[in-house]
């Protein structure tokens, strides 16, 4: 279950549609985060784009192919549209619980959750009944990669198309995304992956995503 909760930090999608016209030759299966969606009819490319959601700015890094790929594009669409007010808004608002965390839990529940709180973050739970479970899972996720000064590819991204004045989509909402977990798995699931998260966790992570291996990666993800 530990590959539901990177969600946070896993791939998500990145499509550029590019200028140029499509290119009739199919690129070359290799290690790479950056793949191009072309051919079958298509007048224009569009590249398809890895990303981890958050990474230690020391970590932080685009290849050149990338950085052109992305000089040459129309239109940036992300996961969720964190360029949009409103999702930012709902984003604040979600994070917060429909109810408190120690109302929602029972006490094996939250017993289980003050332990891995205080072991990932020195925090107890009361310091953050308010919030939902999924912004727990956020907060350690972060804690996890051992660094203050975090950087998110999803903001670079948006800084960069600002700059460009070129069109910025999400492919879902944060509302279709909580609703998504709420549905999906249950509280003791849940607090299963936060068990799981560790920085061994997410060193093997930002490593395999760093050398582009996407096998290690998808092993990673489906162990």
């Amino acid at each position: 279950m530990k590959k539901v909760f990177y969600l946070f930090i896993a791939f998500i999608l990145v499509v550029f549609s590019i200028k140029s016209q499509a290119q009739t030759k199919s690129p070359k299966l290799e290690n790479s985060l950056l793949w191009e969606v072309s051919g079958n009819g298509l007048s224009k490319p569009s590249y398809l784009y890895g990303t981890i959601h958050m990474i230690c700015s020391s970590d932080y890094f685009l290849t050149e192919k990338t950085k052109k790929a992305f000089e040459s594009s129309e239109k940036l669409i992300l996961e969720i549209n964190f360029s949009d007010p409103k999702e930012m808004s709902e984003m604040q608002q979600l994070a917060m619980g429909k109810e408190p965390l120690s109302k929602k839990l029972n006490p094996e529940q939250l017993a289980k959750l003050d332990a891995i709180l205080k072991k990932t973050t020195g925090m107890t739970v009361q310091k953050v009944d308010s919030f939902s479970l999924l912004t727990v899972m956020s907060l350690i996720s972060m804690k996890s990669f051992g660094c203050a000064d975090l950087k998110f590819y999803e903001m670079e991204f948006i800084e960069q198309a600002k700059k460009r004045t070129i069109e910025i989509g999400g492919l879902e909402t944060v509302k279709e995304q909580f609703g998504m977990f709420d549905k999906a798995y249950s509280t003791d699931e849940m607090i299963s992956m936060l068990e799981e998260s560790t920085p061994e966790e997410s060193a093997k992570l930002v490593s395999a995503y760093k050398t582009e291996n996407i096998d290690l990666m998808f092993d990673f993800y489906n162990r």
